[in-house]
């Protein structure tokens, strides 16, 4: 499957934080990719060039922007079966949703999750048990907001339980 990521960046000591609470809080998940936001979920039956020439499409002249992350939210990820912690982005929110809504254009429409609202995001902490969640201490993240910049985005494949980047593109219009 080949899914679209941003990895938004971060100061250095605020890296260092977001990289240590999701190795304590959803390790499987921190091994295998980097805090990110996602803005294209799994595509199937495409060739990873079309995605590739789409993003650069997409972003050839959008400026990088700005992002922060100020609140929490818990909730069920019903695909995963899993509860989630979410930090929502707030600054760049819309900007995040453009670039969301300009991938998923005629062509991949169906592919996109209608009953699911787009909700800009990053995964901080994943369990099945949701009383295990509810203890989380998101202190440890320090204050919100969260800023960051996004500068480019990812085109990544997911095989045989490993990321793999596909190719990144730069934002710089």
């Amino acid at each position: 499957m080949i899914y679209v990521l941003t990895y938004p960046k971060f100061e250095i000591h605020t890296t260092q934080v977001l990289d240590q609470f999701r190795a304590q809080n959803e390790p499987e998940r921190a091994k295998l990719v980097a805090p990110h936001l996602t803005l294209m979920f799994g595509v199937k039956g495409v060739e990873p060039q079309e995605i590739v020439t789409l993003c650069r499409d997409v972003v050839e002249a959008m400026p990088q922007f700005q992002v922060t992350l100020d609140r929490f939210e818990m909730d069920y990820d019903s695909i995963e079966k899993t509860h989630k912690i979410y930090l929502l982005c707030g600054k760049g929110r819309e900007q995040v949703i453009a670039l969301h809504e300009a991938l998923y254009q005629a062509k991949y429409r169906s592919q996109l999750r209608l009953g699911i609202p787009y909700q800009p995001h990053m995964t901080v902490a994943t369990n099945k048990d949701q009383s295990a969640l509810k203890a989380t201490k998101l202190s440890s993240l320090g204050e919100l907001p969260i800023a960051g910049t996004i500068e480019k985005i990812d085109v990544v494949a997911v095989r045989s339980g490993k990321l793999r980047s596909l190719e990144t593109v730069t934002l710089d219009g």
